[in-house]
C-alpha cells in the first residue's frame, strides 16, 4: 500500500514535469520562430539592397556606354532627340544600347513578377526607364522592332503598347509613354 501513495506523488511529479518541459518548449518554438521571422526580414531588406545596387550598376553601365560613344547621347536624351542615325554602325550602336534599355525594364518586370521588389523601389525605376521611352525614338523604335520577345510588363514598365491594335494607332516617332507615371506594374 505503500508504494502505491509513493506512485501517487511520483505520478503528480511527472505529469507537473512533462507540463513544464512541455511549457518550455512552446516558449523556446515561439522564440525560435520570432528570430527566424527577424533573420528573413533581415534577409529580405539585404536583397532589396542587392537588387538596387543591381538596378544602379546597369544605369552606370549606360552612362558609361553615352560617355564612351557620345555621339549616341542626342538619340537617347536631349532637349529635343533625334529620331535615328542614318544606317550604319551610330545606328547598330543606337539600337543595341535602345534594347540594353528595354531590357532593363524587363528585369525591373521580371522581379516585380516573383514579388521580389517593394512597390517603392519598383516606381523608382520604372519611373527612370520610362523617361528614356518618352524622350527617345531610338528606344521606341527598338520598341517597335522587338517587342515580340517581350510580355505585357515590360511593355507596362516601358508605357508601351503591346498588342497589335495599340500598335495600329501608335506613332513611334512622336508618342511618348501613354501609361499614367510612374506605374506599378505585375
Amino acid at each position: 500500500m505503500r508504494r502505491l501513495k509513493k506512485w501517487k506523488y511520483w505520478k503528480r511529479g511527472l505529469a507537473v514535469a512533462t507540463v513544464g518541459i512541455g511549457l518550455v518548449a512552446v516558449v523556446l518554438g515561439l522564440a525560435q520562430f520570432r528570430e527566424a521571422n527577424r533573420l528573413q526580414a533581415e534577409s529580405n531588406q539585404l536583397h532589396r539592397a542587392e537588387l538596387d545596387s543591381h538596378f544602379e550598376e546597369v544605369m552606370m553601365g549606360l552612362d558609361r556606354d553615352f560617355v564612351a560613344h557620345p555621339s549616341l547621347r542626342p538619340f537617347f536624351y536631349s532637349a529635343k532627340a533625334e529620331l535615328l542615325p542614318p544606317p550604319g554602325r551610330l545606328r547598330a550602336q543606337a539600337l543595341a544600347t535602345a534594347e540594353l534599355i528595354i531590357d532593363f525594364a524587363d528585369d525591373i518586370g521580371a522581379y516585380a513578377r516573383m514579388r521580389k521588389m517593394a512597390n517603392a523601389s519598383q516606381r523608382r525605376w520604372t519611373g527612370i526607364v520610362r523617361s528614356y521611352f518618352a524622350e527617345s525614338p531610338a528606344v521606341r523604335f527598338a520598341w517597335k522592332r522587338f517587342h515580340d520577345a517581350y510580355d505585357t510588363s515590360t511593355a507596362c514598365i516601358l508605357g508601351a503598347p503591346f498588342t497589335a491594335g495599340e500598335f495600329l494607332s501608335w506613332r513611334w516617332k512622336l508618342d511618348a509613354p501613354s501609361a499614367s507615371w510612374p506605374e506599378v506594374c505585375d
